[in-house]
């Protein structure tokens, strides 16, 4: 599941679906069956409902905390990921910064013209809120997205003593400052940020996963095969079970040599429906999260489940540590694709 990859997120509706179902094509006079059809025009009204509701990922970005020399600390999540562009000509107005002197270049404020173009190519409006949600204490922070300042921020991937830099050398997004954020925080992985004028997240609180040992033939022997790598010499170093709602949810953990997988399976406990099914291996860009107990390095994980964004199926997440790619959010929702969270990853 781990993906090394710059994501360029997909903003548009599945239109061309939508026409099909308020135009399908019918072979037959349609007075003759009239009450056939208000029967399935219920049908295809919540089909279409269910689609409208599902069809989109939430634009999630993710928010972190960054050290100036000699200045006081601040947060800041970039919006760069909705903007980004595949020319060498800004899609925007953009300062000239090519004769200002490094000290100058980390941060800096933008300008409006900037700020007014980058908020017409992400749909942005003056008028919005930005609201950041954190899970682990369930609270809630909003701010009108007219009060914040914009900036310009070097990448942490830059090289600071090649003298110049360019405007794609820079994230651009909000800047925030410490104390408007949650308190008592040294980072803010459990925290979300959306953009937009009415709250998204449910506020009902994420769960954090209680994992139980069982024994290894209890784990669902469905879905896919174990990678080539892992299906050899591979050592099993557990099997947990862990339930939410009507969502059954299973791991097993591996190990070989050095590297770890944990295969997930997700079953509903109705119908032992497979929901979700996958694996998270050890890569040079990400590692399994350790799950929910104290593992031998004495770690502890941070497995969440539970309804996050208003009017989606419940989600998964926390099961990633990323280095060269942003987090995602597993769907617990049949053939549900999962959600990145947009991080502006440039490694």
């Amino acid at each position: 599941m781990c993906e090394n990859k710059r994501w360029k997120p997909d903003l548009t509706f599945s239109k061309f679906k939508y026409k099909y179902l308020l135009s399908p094509k019918l072979s037959f006079p349609l007075f003759t069956y009239s009450l056939l059809l208000k029967k399935a025009s219920l049908f295809l009204f919540f089909l279409l409902f269910k689609q409208v509701a599902f069809s989109q990922s939430p634009r999630l970005f993710s928010i972190n905390r960054y050290e100036e020399a000699g200045k006081s600390a601040f947060c800041f999540f970039s919006l760069s990921d909705l903007v980004f562009w595949d020319s060498d000509t800004l899609p925007f107005p953009f300062p000239d910064i090519s004769e200002w002197p490094n000290d100058s270049s980390y941060k800096f404020l933008l300008p409006q013209t900037t700020r007014t173009g980058l908020f017409k190519l992400a749909g942005i409006s003056e008028s919005d809120k930005v609201w950041i949600y954190d899970y682990a204490s369930n609270q809630l922070l909003s701010f009108p997205v007219k009060t914040l300042p914009m900036v310009a921020l070097l990448n942490p991937y830059d090289n600071w003593e090649k003298g110049r830099f360019e405007p794609r050398d820079y994230m651009l997004g909000f800047q925030l400052e410490l104390k408007q954020m949650p308190p008592n925080k040294d980072n803010y992985f459990t925290s979300l940020v959306a953009i937009g004028k009415s709250n998204p997240f449910d506020n009902q609180g994420l769960h954090k996963v209680q994992w139980k040992a069982i024994q290894a033939d209890q784990f669902p022997s469905v879905g896919n095969p174990m990678p080539l790598f892992w299906a050899k010499d591979a050592t099993l170093t557990g099997t947990f079970s862990s339930n939410y709602s009507n969502f059954q949810v299973y791991v097993q953990t591996l190990q070989k040599q050095t590297s770890n997988c944990y295969h997930y399976v997700v079953l509903t406990k109705s119908t032992a429906e497979l929901i979700e099914d996958f694996y998270v291996q050890s890569s040079e860009g990400c590692e399994p999260a350790p799950l929910n107990l104290v593992d031998s390095y004495g770690r502890i994980g941070d497995q969440w489940i539970g309804s996050l964004i208003k009017r989606q199926p419940p989600v998964l997440l926390g099961l990633e540590y990323f280095s060269f790619s942003c987090p995602t959010i597993h769907v617990l929702n049949k053939g549900a694709k999962a959600w990145w969270i947009l991080c502006d990853c440039r490694h």
